[in-house]
C-alpha cells in the first residue's frame, strides 16, 4: 500500500516538473515580458493584432516549426490546452450537441481542429473550421491538416462566414490582440454564431481599469513585440451585456502573469456566452 502511494506521489511530482518546464523561460529558452503601454499612440502604425511568428502558436516557435513537431500527446500535456478542452467537453458539448459546427477564430496552427477529432472525444463529430488573418498560416495549417477547413480573413476585420452559420464561435487568446477593434470583433462573432460564443484565455484584472499591454517575446536571439488589451473584468462584462451576449458560465484558466506597472496579477478567464 505504501509503495503504491509513493509511486503515485512520484508520478505526480514528475508531472508537475514537466508542467513547470513548459512555463519556465530558462528551461525552454523562451522569455516573455509584459509592461503597461504608455498610451494608445504607442501602437499607432504597428501591425499588432497578433504575432505571426514567435507568439502565433503560444510556444515560442514559428508556425512552421510548431506544426512540424505537432503531436496530440504533447498538446494534451499543456494545462492551458487541457483547460480549454475540458471546458468545451463539459460545458458546451451538452448544450450544442455531438454534431455541432464550430469556427475557431484566430486558429493559428489549427491544433484544436485535430484535438477535437481525436478518437473517443465528445467533439469527434463536430464540424470544424479555422479562421486566420495570415495567408501563410492558413496555407501551413491546410497542408498539415488537409482534412480540416481553414479560411483567411485577410485582416479585413470581417469573418469570412455567413450570418448565423456556426453553432459555436470560439476565440482563444484572440480578443485581447484586437486592441482598438475588440468590440467590433465581438459583433462579428455574434453575427456568425447561431447561439454560443466561447472566449478563452482572456486577460482580466479586478481592480485596474482596462488598458494596453506591451509584450516582448524572445527566444534564441529572435524578438517579437506585440500589444494587447488587459480588460477590467467589470468593464468587459458590461460590454458583453450591452452586446446581448449573456454569460452562461465563467471560469479561469491555470494561467496568470505579472505586468510591470500593474499592482495585481493578470488572470486568464473563460466565458461561455449565449446570444440573447
Amino acid at each position: 500500500m505504501k509503495d503504491t502511494a509513493l509511486s503515485f506521489i512520484i508520478r505526480a511530482l514528475r508531472k508537475i516538473a514537466r508542467e513547470l518546464e513548459r512555463f519556465t523561460p530558462a528551461a525552454s529558452g523562451l522569455r516573455i515580458e509584459y509592461r503597461l503601454a504608455e498610451d494608445d499612440s504607442e501602437i499607432q502604425n504597428k501591425d499588432n493584432l497578433r504575432g505571426t511568428h514567435l507568439n502565433e502558436t503560444g510556444s515560442g516557435k514559428s508556425a512552421s516549426e510548431y506544426l512540424a513537431a505537432f503531436s496530440i500527446e504533447a498538446e494534451l500535456d499543456s494545462i492551458v490546452v487541457r483547460g480549454n478542452l475540458e471546458f468545451i467537453e463539459r460545458q458546451i458539448v451538452p448544450l450544442a450537441g455531438p454534431g455541432a459546427s464550430i469556427v475557431d477564430v484566430g486558429c493559428g496552427s489549427g491544433k484544436y481542429g485535430r484535438l477535437f477529432k481525436r478518437p473517443g472525444a465528445p467533439t469527434a463529430g463536430w464540424k470544424y473550421s479555422g479562421v486566420e488573418r495570415s495567408d501563410e498560416i492558413v496555407a501551413l495549417a491546410s497542408k498539415t491538416f488537409p482534412d480540416l477547413e481553414f479560411r483567411c480573413s485577410n485582416n479585413s476585420g470581417r469573418l469570412p462566414l455567413p450570418d448565423r452559420s456556426q453553432d459555436v464561435v470560439m476565440a482563444s487568446a484572440v480578443l485581447q490582440y484586437m486592441t482598438g477593434d475588440w468590440k467590433t470583433a465581438l459583433d462579428e462573432m455574434k453575427r456568425v454564431s447561431r447561439r454560443y460564443v466561447f472566449l478563452s484565455r482572456v486577460p482580466v484584472t479586478k481592480h485596474h481599469r482596462s488598458g494596453l499591454c506591451h509584450q516582448t517575446v524572445s527566444e534564441n536571439g529572435r524578438t517579437e513585440h506585440n500589444y494587447f488589451t488587459v480588460f477590467n473584468r467589470d468593464e468587459l462584462e458590461q460590454t458583453l451585456a450591452e452586446k446581448g451576449l449573456v454569460i452562461i458560465k465563467r471560469d479561469h484558466v491555470a494561467e496568470t502573469f505579472p505586468v510591470h506597472g500593474l499592482p495585481e496579477l493578470v488572470l486568464s478567464y473563460q466565458y461561455l456566452l449565449e446570444i440573447k
